[in-house]
């Protein structure tokens, strides 16, 4: 399965839309995660950076959304916000340095448990009902609705370096990400330019903390 790839400003903001989101949100979600990691200090725990990036992210993702129809919730420890009628949640993640790449991806800069792994099995299930559908003229209106989907804000920092996207996996292998039906670059810099980067840092999304990663390329 080809994945999506949206980068340009006017199809990002259009797809941003159709999820109920404006990229002035997003954004700012991104920079919250990145204040968070940048108030830290060398005599910091080492998790320390990973956690306040997610943290500090956590609470301006419900800042900016609870006022505008979404929904607070914690499903088996991971915080997220969701929308009934977008069928959408979401949840911040630190992630590595494909992230914003089209030729690449991101990766959890820490091995993901059997909560991320439900979710993003229940992506692909929903996808696949929804492509049996979309195929199927003569399918029942008593077909079941699709679920919500689970997408990811995914932010790297390296230095100056800073890249975004929001991300919506379908599968996984050993805890990191294997194949995503869409990907959504957020331009964080004035020129909208990816830059190149290095390395990421841990999250503490599950309380795992920084387990290397060897990311995984889409075929």
């Amino acid at each position: 399965m080809r994945t999506k790839v949206f980068r340009n400003g006017l199809e990002v903001g259009n797809r941003l839309r159709d999820l109920g989101l404006k990229r002035e949100q997003v954004v700012s979600i991104a920079h919250a995660m990145i204040e968070g990691r940048d108030n830290t200090t060398m005599n910091d725990p080492s998790s320390t950076p990973g956690f306040f990036s997610w943290s500090y992210g956590t609470r301006k993702l419900r800042e900016e959304l609870l006022p505008h129809g979404w929904k607070r919730a914690e499903i088996a420890g991971v915080p997220l916000v969701f929308h009934e009628d977008k069928k959408v949640s979401i949840s911040v993640m630190n992630t590595d340095r494909g992230t914003g790449l089209e030729n690449s991806f991101p990766q959890p800069c820490n091995r993901k448990g059997p909560a991320t792994r439900r979710a993003v099995d229940e992506n692909q299930m929903e996808f696949l009902q929804i492509l049996k559908e979309s195929l199927n003229s003569n399918s029942s209106s008593d077909a079941p609705n699709s679920g919500i989907f689970r997408w990811y804000l995914c932010v790297y920092q390296e230095g100056d370096i800073k890249r975004a996207e929001l991300s919506c996996p379908i599968e996984t292998s050993e805890g990191y990400f294997s194949a995503f039906r869409e990907r959504i670059i957020i331009a964080l810099d004035g020129n909208g330019q990816a830059n190149v980067s290095l390395k990421g840092v841990g999250s503490g999304e599950e309380n795992e903390f920084d387990i290397p990663v060897t990311r995984k390329k889409v075929s």
